[in-house]
């Protein structure tokens, strides 16, 4: 597995970004929690973190966004 880490990530926003990138599709937060098992508040947080510095984009609309990695 990708270490994230290095870019200054916290520990859960590189868990969900390596995630997203060895995935290479567009997944749920649900999808995130469940392939991650980390806690739900976790995830997003971690997915704040990495759309403010621009490392993944949210495709849909706010009942069915899905995040994707940008590499």
């Amino acid at each position: 597995m990708k270490s994230a880490s290095g870019a200054g990530l916290s520990g859960k926003a590189s868990v969900v970004y390596v995630l997203l990138l060895d995935e290479g599709v567009a997944l749920s937060p649900k999808a995130i929690i469940l392939k991650t098992k980390l806690h739900r508040q976790y995830v997003y947080n971690a997915l704040h973190e990495l759309q403010e510095r621009r490392l993944i984009t949210g495709i849909g609309g706010c009942k069915t966004i899905k995040y994707l990695a940008i590499s």
